[in-house]
């Protein structure tokens, strides 16, 4: 529909960047006498084109700018009858991309990065807005600087029970998040994954289909740390990946604490030793949280995606040794893997429904189309 060199009011289309669930993103230029400036202009799909639902997300986008470390808005108006959100441009691509190139980071990189994630994160989270998509294609960098993008499926807090589409990407999603729900938690769990992958340059669970991927992340402990990495960091990746949300970080403050921990003890030359630096270190105490619906409770209760992938698990049991979705193919990123939007009835903790977005400013990511899982289930009592 739309060239280089067309115009959409002060905007020219420079560059396709990329294409997800909500609409193409264009690296566009505004020029005027005085500066040309360079932004990331999405255009929503003819069918996804609905002002309301683009209306919700510029105003969510615009209530989490205004951080070091979240992509802001720059506006979203309507142009020749077409409705565009604009934001700032990150020239240095994503950390999806960064990956492909180095496959691994050191330590004191993947430290650095991860800290700005969490510092991002914790800001929205102190504006009542949950990410739900924590990925390397959601991680824009500029000079070095890791910011959040990609708004389109995050949720502002609701009421405590509400009928809601659960979307992300399963590699980076929380064992809780294939149930529906979603909170602070799921968004450290996805952020603990990145770490996991910035530090070995794999994800820490193996997988041949998305199926078996879902059955690993629910039932399966994550592949151990080689043990050349400092137990204490270890120890903060096990924390992060706990199943057990009473045991997992309960903030995003709380995970960066321990990430600034372990960055002095790099920085004065010796292994860092979070116990002995701090008296209450989130590392050494068990965080008892709300409850929350736990991995045995999704397999009594016989929910659909638990059951599904259940029945991966037992099936492909044998088949530790084949390729696993982290392998390149040639219609998906190297480490991947296709978005699930999954019908969800649940306690929620408070998160308002919105359409799945995507916001993939430096990626292409044409092939990257959501897989549905049409799994209705009916309000639980608890």
């Amino acid at each position: 529909m739309f060239s280089p060199g067309d115009t959409l009011g002060p905007y020219t289309l420079i560059d396709f960047l990329g294409q997800g669930g909500f609409g193409a993103v264009w690296l566009a230029e505004r020029r005027t006498p005085i500066a040309t400036t360079r932004v990331a202009l999405k255009i929503p799909h003819v069918s996804s084109n609905d002002f309301n639902a683009i209306k919700q997300e510029a105003e969510l986008w615009a209530s989490a700018s205004g951080h070091p470390h979240v992509v802001s808005i720059i506006e979203a108006n309507v142009y020749s009858n077409v409705t565009v959100i604009v934001s700032e441009y990150a020239a240095d691509g994503s950390l999806e991309m960064l990956l492909k190139r180095r496959s691994r980071l050191t330590v004191a990189e993947s430290l650095e990065i991860i800290a700005g994630v969490l510092a991002g994160l914790a800001h929205l989270h102190s504006k009542r807005i949950i990410h739900r998509d924590v990925k390397p294609a959601n991680i824009l960098l500029q000079a070095h600087i890791p910011r959040l993008a990609d708004f389109g499926i995050s949720r502002f807090v609701e009421s405590a029970y509400s009928f809601r589409t659960a979307s992300g990407t399963p590699a980076y999603m929380a064992p809780e998040a294939f149930d529906g729900a979603r909170d602070a938690q799921t968004d450290l769990w996805s952020a603990g994954v990145v770490l996991y992958r910035l530090l070995t340059g794999r994800l820490p669970f193996s997988a041949t289909s998305t199926s078996e991927l879902i059955g690993a992340i629910i039932f399966k402990d994550p592949r151990p740390l080689d043990a050349t990495f400092p137990t204490q960091l270890t120890k903060v990746v096990s924390k992060a990946l706990s199943k057990d949300c009473r045991l997992r970080y309960a903030t995003a403050d709380e995970f960066l604490r321990d990430i600034r921990l372990l960055q002095n003890g790099l920085n004065h030359g010796k292994g860092p030793n979070i116990e002995r630096q701090s008296s209450d270190s989130v590392v050494t105490q068990i965080h008892v949280g709300r409850p929350r619906l736990t991995v045995p409770v999704l397999s009594v209760l016989g929910l659909g995606a638990a059951i599904v992938a259940a029945a991966a698990y037992s099936l492909n049991s044998g088949l530790e040794n084949r390729p696993t979705v982290e392998q390149s193919t040639a219609t998906t990123s190297q480490y991947e893997q296709p978005e699930v939007n999954q019908v969800a009835n649940k306690n929620s903790n408070n998160y308002t429904e919105r359409r799945p977005h995507s916001n993939r400013a430096n990626d292409n990511h044409s092939n990257d189309e959501p897989v549905r899982i049409g799994i209705r289930k009916e309000k639980r009592p608890y």
